[in-house]
């Protein structure tokens, strides 16, 4: 520490860190830098503009259990709004401590190993080398902003009104780059460090400099500079604009106050979640501080949504609804989301499918904002889903932000705002909304059952082995006919068999060379003992032509009946065939013969027919789902615009 004289006022300074080259004076803000001899003055900064602090120059505290201290702090502005930085040494090193939509960050100047791409190479989306430093990188942001004015102890001189251009970038793990490129007549310097966890900065006040922000109104006491109506501000350390819900004025808050920007032309709505409701959503406690209605056109159609502004401890939160879905969503980093400029996103290791590629357009807005609102703003907005979560994308102008989150049912959301009522009816099918119809679990009792069915005819035939009784030619008459000779001079009776098990089933076979022919083959089991009589039928047809020059066929040369209920017993088995000739155009020499057939007649064997129904009906249930679950999902592709 050493104490030094302004050379411009004569007042006292006093310097903290060694690293500073640069100070604001406080008693005539004159901007000083320090040579190797004495202080030098470059000429009087402009004041500081009020804004919304979180903390002051010479507040002290800990990051990581690491001592911070607050040395300067610089003010720049984009267009929309000035904004601060702060000057900070943490332990041995001096960095950069800066605030946005709720996040704070902090990053050090880092040395490359090489040349850095030009500002103009840097458009949102790219992925840059940084040479010597490790990891991906996607620019978020490609900017220019001014200086406004200084204060405190500087890494280098301030010149109000010096013109910049800027890019910010974010890589994996919350890492965030700023690569500083002034006006171009230095080398641009890098920046490099790292998105702050919730209360891991912890900074206390020192009251050594107090702000007329430390004076402002308080937020639940502004009113309306046009029309007097009260607009409460909810989050100031996050809010740059609110739209008064009375007259529609566009109102600047970026200094602590309420100043008019412009009127908006809209007409008046009611948000289902009224501004300033409090309620626990995701294990967030969250305020809702804004309210905008966006449209789209697709087709020729026009399409309307809602959205809620969130602020919570942990940054700023969305709720979307869109005709009766809802959809909770966060801020992600552009580091966060691999791939998300073409067909897929992945977050956290989960891919996410193209949906939606649409411009984007606001209707309405009311409350407050972390951007300055503009007239008929727009952005080009492109949504990837993986059911119940989704990532969006919109870009506007030079910066790209992304969001992700998931599907939310309104009544969790009514219930943790205290809404009063029922959310709006579902219409149709929501982006993200998780298909109610899964397939996955009655797929696999199918698979289950299927199994145990197969297990149990495995363990049937092991305990009753099947048994060939008969097999072997029958006689067919020379002649066709369409009925069995009434004399019985061409029928067949078999050699007696056993039936050693019963009731049992019976499978009969027939095996034929039929050629544009139908054998039909009726059958009766005789019981030797008893004289009981079991009738039976079973037929084979087989048929082969050329119609248009295209060979056909149809039919087989062989067929298999089953007969239930068999008792044990001694049988014979009577068959009486006859055969009916049907010659197709393009066969040659067909039909002519009669065909031999042979019969088989085998115990124990298993009914084919009712395998296939048994199977029908374990898995009736999981093709039923798969019927709902498609139908789902094709309603949800004619949500798809890419």
């Amino acid at each position: 520490m050493s104490q030094l004289q302004c050379p411009n006022c004569g007042g006292p300074i006093d310097l903290k860190l060694g690293s500073s080259w640069a100070v604001i004076c406080q008693w005539c803000n004159a901007s000083v830098v320090r040579t190797d001899r004495d202080l030098r003055s470059l000429g009087r900064v402009a004041d500081l503009a009020p804004t919304t602090t979180d903390h002051q120059v010479g507040d002290s505290g800990s990051l990581g259990g690491t001592a911070i201290f607050v040395a300067g702090r610089v003010q720049l502005d984009q267009g929309r709004g000035p904004w601060d930085e702060w000057y900070v040494q943490h332990g041995q090193h001096w960095a950069w401590l800066a605030k946005a939509q709720g996040q704070w960050y902090l990053t050090y100047p880092t040395q490359p190993t090489g040349p850095l791409p030009s500002w103009q190479q840097m458009t949102p989306g790219q992925l840059p080398p940084l040479p010597g430093v490790q990891g991906e990188w996607v620019v978020d942001e490609q900017g220019q902003s001014t200086v406004l004015s200084g204060q405190g102890e500087l890494p280098f001189p301030i010149e109000s009104g010096k013109r910049g251009l800027f890019v910010d970038l974010s890589g994996a793990n919350g890492a965030f780059a700023t690569i500083d490129y002034g006006d171009g007549s230095e080398p641009p310097k890098l920046y490099v460090g790292r998105r702050l966890q919730h209360g891991e900065l912890q900074i206390q006040s020192s009251g050594a400099m107090p702000t007329p922000s430390a004076e402002q109104v308080k937020g639940d006491r502004l009113r309306c500079p046009t029309c007097g109506d009260a607009v409460p501000i909810r989050a100031p350390a996050i809010t740059e604009s609110a739209v008064c819900g009375s007259c529609n004025s566009v109102l600047d808050y970026s200094q602590g106050k309420l100043q008019f920007l412009q009127k908006l032309e809209q007409h008046r709505a009611k948000p289902l979640i009224p501004l300033g409701a409090e309620g626990t959503l995701k294990g967030e406690k969250a305020t809702c501080i804004g309210y905008m209605e966006r449209w789209c056109r697709v087709g020729g159609e026009r399409f309307r949504w809602s959205e809620y502004l969130l602020h919570t401890d942990h940054g700023y939160r969305w709720l979307m609804e869109d005709q009766g879905h809802w959809m909770w969503l966060r801020p992600l980093s552009g580091g966060e989301v691999q791939g998300g400029y073409g067909p897929v996103a992945t977050v956290g290791g989960r891919r996410h499918v193209l949906w939606n590629s649409v411009e984007g357009h606001v209707s309405y807005v009311v409350g407050e904002f972390y951007w300055r609102v503009e007239r008929g703003e727009s952005g080009r907005l492109r949504d990837f889903i993986k059911p119940p979560y989704v990532v969006s994308q919109e870009a506007t102008g030079r910066e790209i932000n992304w969001t992700g989150g998931e599907y939310v049912e309104g009544d969790e959301i009514f219930e943790a705002f205290g809404v009063q009522g029922k959310p709006p009816r579902k219409i149709g099918v929501g982006l993200a909304q998780p298909n109610p119809h899964s397939i996955g679990f009655p797929a696999l009792i199918a698979v289950v059952l299927s199994v145990a069915l197969f297990g149990l005819m495995g363990f049937v035939h092991a305990r009753h082995p099947s048994d060939r009784l008969v097999d072997g030619p029958v006689t067919v008459p020379l002649v066709p006919s369409t009925q069995p000779d009434p004399s019985g001079r061409n029928a067949t009776v078999t050699p007696p068999f056993v039936v050693r098990e019963g009731p049992t089933l019976l499978e009969v076979t027939v095996r034929t060379n039929a050629d544009n022919q139908y054998i039909g083959v009726p059958a009766a089991l005789i019981e030797q003992n008893t004289g009981e009589v079991i009738e039976f039928y079973v037929d084979a047809e087989r048929y082969h032509g050329v119609s248009g020059g295209e060979s056909w066929s149809e039919g087989s040369q062989s067929n298999t009946a089953h007969v239930n209920q068999v008792p044990a017993g001694t049988y014979t088995m009577r068959v009486d065939p006859f055969w009916q000739s049907f010659p197709q155009p393009g066969a040659y020499g067909t039909g002519l013969r009669p065909p031999a057939v042979e019969l088989a007649v085998e115990t124990g064997a298993q009914s084919r027919g009712c395998l296939l129904f048994a199977l029908f009906l374990i898995w009736l249930p999981a093709i039923v789902f798969f019927i709902r679950h498609s139908t789902f999902e094709k309603k949800r592709q004619e949500l798809k615009t890419v």
